[in-house]
């Protein structure tokens, strides 16, 4: 959903040409679900015009997505990604924190920016080290 504010006094106009040009933005693009379209509504906190409803649609489109399951769905696909973000912040705090990696790290990076080294190679011998193993991966 779209909410454009500060549809009251002098800016009506403005927010309801806005609210049309989101609308046919919108109207290009493909729904990311067949359960709901994305929808564009004004709005004025200031006047409290159109709060009600934006209430009404959130609510609408959490039933629509709890009884379809995808609500489920998508909180599952969020966890993961939080979990990979995690590890990946991890894994990187444990790589960096390493001083033989953290030295080659600086140095490999000039190298990889002067394009004396490529990206895959560095990436590569950093790995292993921090691995522990002759292995490339």
């Amino acid at each position: 959903m779209i909410v454009v504010n500060k549809a009251d006094g002098d800016l009506i106009q403005a927010a309801q040409l806005s609210a049309a040009q989101c609308k046919s933005a919108l109207s290009l693009m493909r729904p990311k679900t067949q359960d709901w379209t994305a929808e564009v509504l004004t709005a004025s906190s200031l006047q409290a015009k159109g709060m009600a409803e934006i209430w009404e649609r959130i609510g609408a489109h959490r039933k629509i997505f709890e009884k379809s399951g995808r609500l489920k769905e998508l909180r599952a696909a969020q966890a993961k990604a939080w979990l990979w973000r995690e590890l990946e912040e991890g894994l990187t705090a444990a790589f960096r924190a390493q001083p033989e990696i953290a030295e080659k790290l600086r140095k490999f990076e000039r190298a990889v920016g002067s394009g004396k080294m490529a990206p895959t190679v560095a990436a590569r011998v950093l790995l292993s080290l921090f691995s522990g193993s002759d292995e490339r991966f």
